[in-house]
């Protein structure tokens, strides 16, 4: 969201309705929309609370719920009270991308009744499937993608959902996203595939899915290196590095075939 300046102070006082004494300060009720209860907040915005108060980033109290706040009625509290469910940060992030983050489903639930744009992007051309696909968000990936999320939208480097989901390590969300029909062969512009950014990032979780789903090892981005290469360069070190004589393994023998039940909605299981 720009901010903007104002020719005359005086001419913003008088367009803009004034707010009760007893208002909340914006940053104290972004707080609060963070981590009270929908009866707080109703109570505060029947106090003067702006419902659109906004904090750092230009990020709104709505975006801030939808991220932290765990209680789908904060976030019902607030679109109620005239929260703009279309509000988007500095960086183009909305509210429904924040709830991405949010591991309870039900708060993408209600941004998308309140009428949510699924086909918003963010400043790296990310959509919220985006967003729940990196967070591993698996049962959220499933609603947006129920809603007519697309499922490949491609960021400005060219990377999908499932390429996200299998970089970061959620195989959860990789299954939501195959059992979908996400595209397997998808490349980034470097012609990089998902289990070559698996295989990167040294995710055997994910290598494994992919390579189930039929994945091959031997494609190559556009260097000529394959997924064995690029885990035997990677950079990761420490613990992360720990992971590479099993992502090996995967690559060098591949993962047993397993019959996968046909395309369409996703059975979430633990």
């Amino acid at each position: 969201m720009n901010k903007f300046l104002c020719a005359s102070v005086l001419t913003l006082f008088l367009a803009v309705p004034a707010r009760s004494q007893a208002a909340m300060p914006d940053g104290a009720f972004i707080t609060l929309c963070r981590e009270g209860s929908a009866k707080q907040i109703r109570q505060a915005l029947k106090d003067g609370a702006d419902p659109n108060a906004m904090g750092e980033n230009g990020a709104t109290a709505l975006i801030y719920a939808a991220r932290d706040n765990a209680d789908p009625e904060a976030v019902r509290a607030l679109l109620a009270a005239g929260a703009d469910v279309h509000a988007s940060t500095d960086g183009d992030w909305t509210a429904l991308m924040s709830a991405a983050a949010n591991k309870n489903p039900e708060v993408v639930r209600a941004l998308l009744a309140a009428g949510a744009d699924l086909r918003a992007r963010n400043d790296l051309a990310w959509t919220a499937l985006h967003c729940a696909a990196c967070e591993g968000n698996a049962e959220a990936a499933q609603i947006l993608l129920d809603a007519g999320a697309e499922r490949d939208a491609v960021s400005i480097e060219g990377v999908t959902p499932l390429m996200l989901a299998a970089e970061y390590g959620h195989p959860k969300a990789l299954d939501v996203l195959l059992r979908a029909g996400a595209d397997l062969k998808a490349r980034d512009h470097f012609n990089r595939s998902p289990l070559i950014r698996a295989a990167w990032a040294l995710r055997p979780d994910t290598v494994r899915v992919l390579l189930e789903a039929g994945a091959d090892p031997r494609d190559q981005d556009e260097e000529g290196h394959d997924a064995l290469w690029y885990a035997r360069n990677s950079d990761h070190t420490g613990a992360d590095k720990g992971r590479l004589p099993e992502v090996v393994r995967l690559l060098e023998g591949g993962a047993p075939a397993k019959s996968r039940p046909p395309r369409g909605p996703a059975r979430l299981c633990d």
